[in-house]
């Protein structure tokens, strides 16, 4: 049976923590902060599943033999990776060092590498390998953005959830770096052969790692001789390798276009409104109902026209409203953040704006000249509405309503991600008991 040992932390005075370790016996395990299980690899760090008793959660404990935590530019970069927060980087929960060891906690969920999945046989194509590249993307694009690389990105550091067709990925291992451990084995061939861990470094590691997803082999930097089979996303992949594409969102719009857009929607309500996309991070757009008896006022005019440098301004009549509610149920467009009307639409149902409101992710702001203060406000609060903006108004009044609004719909739609991370790690979690039942039953 596998020693459990005792992980309490304490704090040190200086703002990190001290890690007291030494095996206990099951019985005591209540008294513990985090009491370690099973060991599920060991390497570079060995990897223990563990129990966070006061958050009653399982947790992963790594604990990296002859470091300390006496570094404090260490301290300092694990601090920051501390706070990435991306829900496609496995977050972490707690670090701390003792006896000689540097322990990182982080939070677990069910699922295999990549690269067992890689050797199991599944390969990646299509929109499928958009969607990898897309999640992984966003997460070194979070860190990136912070002053932070990975630094040893392999199919070994990529942990996948769900199923073949609702894949989800988690980016691990983002503390190497931060204590400035050499490559492994596992992530040398991936890693730009002689160069230092950087954000371009990271991004030429995951073309690598999206070239073996596709074809199944493991690439080597040597004359980079990998089948390129004529395919667009080869052709993306090579500008990132030449350094050409140093950015991870000029790299992640160059890879979904060359794999043919966005990906299709789930028909899950929860889920729905882009494939893995995280709303919050989609680009702030604004509908505007332009037919309207009070929206096609000429001072609105102005308003629109200051907003259209800080917000995606979309000026929709009639006709223009048919064929985006279209592509909204053929899942070809995404809602916008906000939508801007007047009471007429509000009075006839526009279809379009029924199909809007069936989502708390798009906020609804109604504009009206209607004198009766009372009736407006009773139609407002009766359709659930977010805002209303009382005409005349000065121009910058109703610049800052839409601006409070957005800000507002981004705060919810960074909820709704979060909300749609947890059910996909537990469907992950489901699906994976659901697949051990099968095959001990």
């Amino acid at each position: 049976m596998t020693e459990r040992i005792q992980v309490e932390l304490a704090p040190d005075g200086g703002g990190m923590r001290a890690l007291e370790v030494r095996p206990v016996k099951r019985e005591e395990s209540s008294t513990s902060r985090y009491v370690l299980g099973d060991l599920l690899h060991a390497g570079t760090s060995a990897v223990f599943r563990a129990y966070h008793r006061h958050m009653d959660r399982e947790v992963v404990v790594k604990r990296y033999a002859g470091l300390t935590m006496d570094d404090a530019d260490a301290r300092q970069r694990l601090a920051r990776v501390g706070a990435l927060c991306h829900p496609h980087t496995a977050r972490i929960l707690d670090v701390g060092g003792a006896g000689g060891s540097v322990f990182v906690v982080r939070e677990y969920f069910e699922g295999k590498t990549l690269a067992w999945h890689l050797q199991a046989g599944l390969r990646f194509e299509g929109r499928a390998l958009a969607s990898l590249a897309t999640q992984l993307l966003k997460s070194l694009g979070e860190a990136h953005a912070r002053g932070l690389v990975h630094g040893s990105l392999c199919p070994e550091h990529i942990l996948v959830a769900g199923s073949e067709d609702e894949a989800y990925f988690e980016l691990l291992d983002y503390e190497s770096a931060a204590l400035g451990l050499p490559l492994s084995a596992h992530a040398t061939p991936y890693a730009p052969p002689g160069v230092a861990p950087s954000a371009l470094a990271d991004l030429q590691a995951l073309a690598m790692v999206l070239r073996s997803a596709s074809t199944g082999l493991t690439p080597a930097w040597s004359g980079r001789t990998w089948p390129a089979g004529g395919a667009p996303t080869s052709e993306v992949l090579e500008r990132v390798l030449h350094g050409e594409l140093a950015d991870a969102a000029a790299f992640e719009a160059a890879f979904r276009a060359a794999c043919g857009g966005p990906a299709p929607r789930s028909p899950d309500p929860l889920l729905s409104f882009g494939h893995y996309e995280l709303l919050a991070e989609q680009p702030p757009t604004l509908w505007v109902f332009s037919d309207g008896p009070s929206t096609s006022w000429s001072t609105l005019a102005e308003v629109w026209n200051e907003l259209e440098p800080t917000y995606e301004v979309v000026r929709l009549d009639a006709v223009a409203r048919a064929r985006a509610l279209e592509d909204l149920r053929t899942g070809r467009s995404n809602p916008p953040w906000l939508v801007v009307f007047s009471d007429l639409h509000v009075l006839l149902g526009d279809p379009l704006l029924e199909c809007l409101q069936q989502t708390g992710e798009v906020g609804r702001v109604l504009v009206s000249t209607h004198p009766n203060y009372d009736l407006l406000e009773a139609t407002v609060n009766g359709c659930g509405l977010d805002r209303q903006v009382c005409l005349p108004a000065e121009p910058d009044v109703i610049v800052t309503a839409v601006q409070r609004s957005m800000a507002v719909i981004h705060k919810r739609r960074e909820h709704y991600d979060e909300l749609r991370r947890r059910v996909r790690l537990e469907r992950a979690q489901v699906q994976a008991l659901v697949r051990s039942l099968a095959e001990t039953g």
